[in-house]
Parts: structure tokens; C-alpha cells; sequence
């Protein structure tokens, strides 16, 4: 693979990821989200009780964009506010149709990753680890664009 080559798959690959990042999926029981909203509803079923402020760190996002994607998760029935008395913390927790969702999600992506590594097992252990450190450095690369 050409230096030329190699960038011209990344180039395709990122602008693929960039069009989904809009796009409304829809879930089976009937509610459209996007991959923001999704995103959201996979940080606090994965860390019940989350707060606002925990996922602004989580994505790297300003309050005003938690603000409004929780709002639309609110409005559409799949995230509740709930105070905890003794401090006033607001915890995030999913409600019951927000716990679908997030149960959708993750078997989907859990068979996408399934899928992935079924073909890279076929590969010589050293391709595995060549992969394997591709990804992590990808991983890094990402994480410091992003700021992290």
C-alpha cells in the first residue's frame, strides 16, 4: 500500500464515520436518535446516576451541548432527573424505554466488533499485533486531536 493509498482509505473512512454522526437511527421500539443522542443514552446506561457534569467530561462537550441533547432525551420519555436529597445532586438514570434503546445499541455494536474480530483471527498472530497497535495509536492520535 502507497502512502497515497493508505491516506485516501483513512480520508474514506472518516468522511463515512462523519455522515453517520447526523444521521437518525431508528430503534425498534419506534424512536429515532442521533448518534450524539445515542452516544448519550449508551454514557448513562453504562454509568447509572451520571451527572451532566460527568458527561461533559465523558465526551469532551460543553454543558450547553449536554443541556440540550439531555432535554431532547427528556422530552422524548428516555432519560430522567432524579435529585438525590442528601447533597442535591442530580443524577441521569434511564428510563425504561431509554434502557431499550441502550440494550439495542450495545448488541449491535457488540455484533459489529464480533464480526471484525472473526476476520482478523483468520490473520498470522503477527498481523493480529500489528493491527492491535495500529488501533492503539490510532486511539492516542484521536484522543490528542480531541484534547483529551
Amino acid at each position: 500500500m502507497t502512502e497515497n493509498e493508505f491516506i485516501q482509505t483513512g480520508l474514506r473512512m472518516v468522511g463515512l464515520l462523519s455522515s453517520r454522526t447526523n444521521a437518525p437511527h431508528a430503534f425498534q421500539c419506534g424512536v429515532s436518535l442521533c448518534t450524539a443522542e445515542t452516544h448519550m443514552i449508551e454514557l448513562i446506561g453504562e454509568a447509572d446516576g451520571i451527572s451532566s457534569t460527568g458527561l461533559c467530561e465523558a465526551l469532551g462537550v460543553t454543558k450547553g451541548a449536554v443541556s440540550q441533547i439531555l432535554k431532547k432525551l427528556t422530552e422524548k420519555q428516555l432519560v430522567q432527573r432524579a435529585v438525590e436529597r442528601e447533597n442535591g445532586y442530580i443524577a441521569l438514570k434511564l428510563t425504561s424505554l431509554g434502557t431499550q434503546i441502550f440494550e439495542e445499541h450495545r448488541k449491535m455494536h457488540i455484533s459489529l466488533m464480533r464480526e471484525l474480530y472473526q476476520t482478523i483471527e483468520t490473520l498470522p498472530h503477527e498481523q493480529r499485533e500489528a493491527i492491535h497497535w495500529f488501533i492503539e495509536q490510532e486511539e492516542k492520535m484521536t484522543e490528542r486531536i480531541a484534547g483529551r
